[in-house]
């Protein structure tokens, strides 16, 4: 039992344990480094994803949905100049515009 604390006491043995702990309170700075890099590049990623969804949805909401509806309204008004099959016609094409901008409008504000 002696021998064995002598052992234990030996500097040798303090720095060989000293060296092991330090080891491992190195290898779990580094792991925890790396954790914390990629939560940062995780967040980067849902970030630049928000912000294109962002820009996607303002694009076609400012421009697609108006241009649509612009065409719905001159439709409208020649609609009131024709008559028969060609007024049906129009007139089915304006309800195709309306559902088509229902749907993009419902996918623009899924993207947010």
């Amino acid at each position: 039992m002696f021998s064995h604390e002598l052992q234990m006491s030996s500097p040798a043995v303090r720095r060989s344990g000293t060296l092991m702990t330090a080891t491992r309170d190195g290898n779990r700075r580094q792991h925890q480094t790396a954790e914390s890099q990629q939560a940062l590049r995780t967040e980067a990623c849902a970030t630049a994803v928000a912000f294109d969804r962002e820009r996607i949805a303002d694009g076609l909401h400012g421009s697609v949905i108006h241009r649509l509806f612009a065409a719905g309204l001159q439709l409208q008004s020649t609609c009131q100049t024709v008559d028969g099959p060609t007024q049906g016609r129009i007139q089915t094409t304006i309800a195709l515009l309306d559902d088509s901008i229902a749907e993009l409008r419902k996918a623009i504000f899924s993207l947010h």
